[in-house]
C-alpha cells in the first residue's frame, strides 16, 4: 500500500474536517495558520541557552576581553543564523505524523552550514569595523567586531542537532495530547485493507494511531478529497493502484 505521507480527516463517507469557532480557537492554532511555529520559540530559547550556558561553563561570569553587551549581541547572531538555516532545510515545515523521517541526521547539514556562516560574517563584520577604526574596551583595534569564541561554536554545531531533535520529539508530544493520536483512514479492497490492519494494529493498541475509517471503493475518494483530509491535518493510507479504473494514478494520491 503506497502511504499518503501528510495527514487527513476520516470516515468512510468523505470525513469534512470538523468546524471550529475561530472566535475560541487557541492561540497556538491561530498563529499556525499564520507560518508560526512552536518550534521557532523553542528552538531559539534552547539554542540561545546553550550559548549563554556554555560561556558560563567555560569562563564563570568573567567574560574575557568584550563587554558583555558584545558577547549577547553575538549569540543573537548566531542564534538566528542557525535558525536561518533549519528553515532552509525545512525543519520548521508543518510534517505529517505517519512516517516522518528521522530529525537528528536531517539537522546536522544545516547546523555544520550555519557553523561556518557565522565564523565567515564574524571575519566579515571584523574587516568592515576595523576599516572604519573600531577599537575594543582597552583601546586596540578590534579582533573581532562580535566575540563568539570557537570552542563555544563548535559545541553549538555539535548539540545544536540534538537540541532540534528534541524540540520536535517534544512538539509531537503537545501536539498528540492536543489532537489525539493520528487518525487513520485506509482506503482500498478487503484483502489490502485487512493486510493494513494486522500491521496496524499493535501501534492502535498502544495508542500510537487510530484507524476511524475503511473505504473500498476507491470513486469515493479522489485526490482531490485526499487534499482536503490532508489539510484538515490527518493521514491517508491509499492501496497501490486503487485509482486506476477511476483514471487517478499513484503519484497524484502521493502529491495530494
Amino acid at each position: 500500500m503506497a502511504q499518503v505521507d501528510q495527514p487527513t480527516s476520516t470516515s468512510p463517507r468523505r470525513p469534512q474536517p470538523p468546524s471550529r469557532d475561530r472566535g475560541h480557537d487557541p492561540l497556538l492554532r491561530r498563529l499556525n495558520r499564520h507560518g508560526f511555529r512552536l518550534a521557532h520559540l523553542m528552538d531559539f530559547v534552547g539554542l540561545y541557552g546553550l550559548l549563554l550556558a556554555v560561556m558560563f561553563v567555560r569562563n564563570g561570569t568573567q567574560w574575557p576581553t568584550y563587554e558583555v553587551a558584545s558577547y549577547l549581541l553575538s549569540f543573537l547572531l548566531t542564534t538566528v543564523v542557525f535558525q536561518v538555516s533549519f528553515y532552509f532545510a525545512g525543519l520548521y515545515a508543518r510534517e505529517p505524523r505517519l512516517g516522518r523521517p528521522p530529525v537528528l541526521p536531517r539537522a546536522a547539514g544545516p547546523s555544520l552550514v550555519a557553523g561556518g556562516s557565522v565564523a565567515l560574517l564574524i571575519l566579515a563584520l571584523t574587516g568592515v569595523a576595523r576599516e572604519l577604526g573600531f577599537r575594543n574596551v582597552e583601546n586596540l583595534p578590534v579582533e573581532r567586531a562580535l566575540p563568539m569564541p570557537i570552542g563555544n561554536l563548535i559545541v553549538l554545531i555539535i548539540l545544536a542537532p540534538v537540541l532540534v531533535a528534541f524540540v520536535r520529539q517534544a512538539v509531537k508530544w503537545q501536539r498528540t495530547r492536543r489532537e489525539g493520536p493520528p487518525r487513520l483512514l485506509l482506503v482500498g479492497d478487503a484483502a489490502e485493507v485487512t493486510l493494513a490492519r494486522q500491521h496496524l494494529d499493535l501501534a492502535e493498541e498502544d495508542g500510537l494511531l487510530r484507524v476511524v475509517g475503511v473505504v473500498h471503493d476507491p470513486e469515493e475518494l479522489s485526490p482531490a478529497g485526499v487534499h482536503d483530509l490532508v489539510e484538515a491535518g490527518h493521514a491517508v493510507v491509499v492501496e497501490r493502484g486503487a485509482g486506476k479504473e477511476s483514471g487517478f494514478d499513484d503519484a497524484e494520491y502521493e502529491t495530494a
